[in-house]
């Protein structure tokens, strides 16, 4: 349960709270962290990624993240445009910019919007339950 001070207090952007487990996260994937990226993450948490099947569960997500930086996630930016809270819940809303060098090609930013849900866990901690993002723009070298 939110201590009841947070509770009532209305969460926003610069909200030390979600704003450390943002940037622990954009952290832990600049180091290379996958495991780190992952604590993000509810144990039970959902992400919704481009091109790939629904990923139940933290050790899912952990691989997801594993497999992105052995592939050339090199760093996140994640820009909040709004966090709303509604007890145990947050809503956060903002654009992200993926760098990726991948080592068969150029180097990328893909930026698009995402959408996560975060909840408030029993060990005090702010951690990620369902997450979504997508890039503004289709490649067009891909099929759609």
């Amino acid at each position: 349960m939110v201590p009841e001070d947070q509770a009532r207090a209305p969460i926003d952007a610069s909200s030390p709270l979600i704003a450390g487990a943002r940037e622990a996260f954009e952290t832990a994937l600049r180091r290379g962290d996958a495991r780190a990226a992952g604590e993000a993450y509810s144990i039970d948490a959902i992400l919704l990624a481009p091109g790939a099947e629904v990923l139940n569960g933290r050790p899912a997500i952990e691989a997801f993240w594993r497999t992105g930086l052995e592939t050339g996630v090199l760093d996140v930016k994640l820009e909040v445009i709004a966090v709303q809270q509604q007890g145990d819940a947050a809503v956060e809303v903002g654009r992200y910019a993926l760098h990726v060098s991948p080592d068969d090609g150029a180097a990328i930013v893909d930026r698009g919007r995402y959408l996560i849900v975060h909840r408030f866990e029993q060990d005090g901690r702010w951690r990620r339950a369902a997450e979504m993002f997508g890039p503004d723009e289709a490649d067009p070298g891909m099929p759609r």
